[in-house]
């Protein structure tokens, strides 16, 4: 899918570029006019995800195609829709009302109003019970000490996603189904993991769940249980509960290996490697017995990628003056690619520990810090062309979930200043998409509060829903008249208002004169909805903050 036609009847980016003499002219305010024109276009071309922002733009599955093609595969992950095909934007109505229907059971399931509207709240439901990084109120989809059947079917995925059961969820599961025996099975693991101590009994159902939910500790958990075991006159990571440190005999546990497995599908899948989660046991576990007889392709090459990115390069083995210092490299390397190993949890867990783990011989690098806040600028270094920007927002639109899931991560390691994650899989592409949406909705919403100030400034006076009375001089001067009468509780919200209506025009005008700017003094070659992608990637590092800022006001409800 291509992007569509810019309009020939608005103003073009490369239209607000000012002459070479004039660098420093001031930002007008057709300008504005022209930009919020350039940007309602993009809404109404679907040019960018947006949340609907009512419940008829929702139903039609308008303005926010993406989002809610995503919400059709959450939705099929947890059994309501019977095939992934059946997404939202699909324009067969047989189609369409399956998806509504699915929006409507999962709202049932959820706790939440049934209005098939995929609002906010259906999707921050979708955001808690299927994604890894975002944190689950498992209180909040429960009724006393049970479970609600969205949390039984969340719960079961979570199981399949970590190698526990056999099966996903489907649309025949009964909503009471809660899955105790591999509930138990987890619980046990825990104690291995030293989640919890050994022998403990297991806690109630919904705080057993929740730990379930907890990806980071999960993660955590499996990466702090290790231990460096002479193998072979080598010192090598293993996992602290294995018995057998030879190579030649092996752990028999597939409960523990299947866990270990799909816990590191998981995590390369949300760092943005092209492998697919479920509950197949595919890739071997270092020291245990080889129950895998075929290599799974796709971790194969994850691994290979990952630690010829964030281990130690392999061309050092050759420089290396000992011969058997590079057979031994050369050796810890295969392993390192062919397993999964306790170094690979360690560095997902702890990135900065990637190189050291790959030669745990190595000088230890000096620690990089919290970088930056983000890497938009960098991204923009890398896609400069039309061809490249329009393949980009084609591939964006297509990443489905991965939009979404694995953000967090991304943005951890780029903040470690491993920024090399932009180049494994499909990181550009989603670093780029995503930094593109954010940029819009702050212009979008920035726009509006801009909007609202002009309408309050045209009726010549700012609400305040007291009796004190907020007159606008044309000048931009403010008349208070307060009656003799007035309350401290009426003067005090009065004031309120009038502070946030002049913080938030102050700062809505600068986020939008930011953009403005950079759209008059970047150059690239890309035209129409290209550049204004590029463009707005370009300016988030700029906006961002203000949008912060603005964000942070106190509104004056609630004063």
């Amino acid at each position: 899918m291509a992007l569509p036609p810019f309009p020939e009847e608005l103003r073009t980016p490369t239209d607000f570029r000012p002459p070479k003499e004039a660098p420093q002219q001031p930002v007008l305010l057709e300008d504005y006019a022209d930009l919020e024109d350039i940007l309602n276009a993009a809404d109404r071309e679907a040019i960018l995800d947006v949340p609907a922002e009512n419940e008829i733009d929702a139903l039609q599955g308008r303005a926010n195609l993406v989002r809610e093609t995503v919400i059709a595969e959450r939705l099929w992950l947890l059994g309501y829709l019977k095939d992934a095909k059946d997404v939202a934007s699909s324009p067969r109505a047989s189609k369409r009302d399956s998806f509504l229907s699915a929006v409507a059971s999962f709202q049932r399931g959820a706790g939440l109003a049934v209005d098939k509207w995929s609002g906010v709240q259906t999707w921050q439901a979708l955001q808690e019970l299927v994604t890894f990084e975002v944190p689950t109120n498992v209180a909040g989809y429960s009724k006393g000490d049970r479970p609600l059947p969205a949390l039984v079917r969340a719960a079961r995925l979570r199981l399949w996603s970590l190698g526990l059961v056999a099966r996903k969820p489907t649309q025949k599961l009964s909503s009471e189904a809660v899955p105790n025996n591999e509930l138990e099975q987890f619980w046990s693991l825990c104690g291995r993991f030293k989640l919890v101590a050994l022998g403990d009994p297991q806690p109630p159902l919904l705080e057993l769940i929740g730990q379930l939910f907890d990806q980071d500790r999960l993660l955590g958990a499996v990466a702090a249980a290790g231990k460096l075991a002479n193998i072979g006159g080598r010192d090598r990571w293993v996992f602290s509960y294995v018995k057998h440190t030879t190579e030649r005999r092996g752990e028999t546990d597939p409960e523990v290996e299947s866990f270990l497995a799909c816990l590191a599908k998981i995590e390369l899948w949300l760092l943005g490697f092209d492998v697919d989660i479920s509950y197949n046991r595919n890739y071997p576990v270092y020291l245990f017995k080889k129950s895998v007889t075929r290599r799974n392709r796709k971790i194969e090459t994850a691994l290979t990628q990952f630690w010829n990115q964030f281990g130690q390069d392999k061309e050092m083995f050759d420089q290396d003056p000992e011969r058997s210092e590079r057979r031994r490299k050369r050796r810890d390397r295969q392993r390192l690619e062919e397993f999964i190993t306790p170094e690979l949890f360690k560095a997902l867990a702890d990135p900065e520990l990637s190189g050291r783990l790959a030669d745990p011989g190595a000088d230890a690098p000096a620690p990089a810090g919290l970088v930056r806040d983000e890497y938009s600028r960098e991204v923009t270094e890398e896609l400069k062309t039309q061809d490249q920007i329009e393949t980009t927002w084609t591939r964006g639109r297509s990443l489905g979930m991965r939009l979404w899931d694995g953000a967090r991560r991304l943005w951890q390691w780029i903040r470690r200043g491993l920024a090399k994650i932009l180049k494994i899989g499909r990181n550009l592409v989603r670093a780029f998409f995503r930094y593109s949406m954010k940029a819009f909705e702050i212009a979008r919403l920035t726009m509006k509060t801009v909007a609202a100030s002009v309408g309050q400034y045209a009726k010549g006076e700012i609400e305040t829903e007291t009796s004190v009375q907020l007159l606008l001089a044309r000048d931009g001067d403010v008349r208070a008249c307060v009656p003799a009468d007035v309350s401290p509780k009426d003067l005090m919200l009065a004031s309120h208002r009038l502070r946030y209506f002049g913080s938030a025009f102050h700062l809505s005008c600068r986020v939008l004169a930011t953009i403005l700017r950079i759209i008059r003094t970047a150059v690239t070659g890309a035209i129409g909805w290209a550049r204004l992608l590029w463009l707005l990637v370009r300016s988030y590092r700029d906006i961002r903050p203000l949008y912060k800022e603005l964000r942070a006001l106190p509104h004056p409800a609630a004063a």
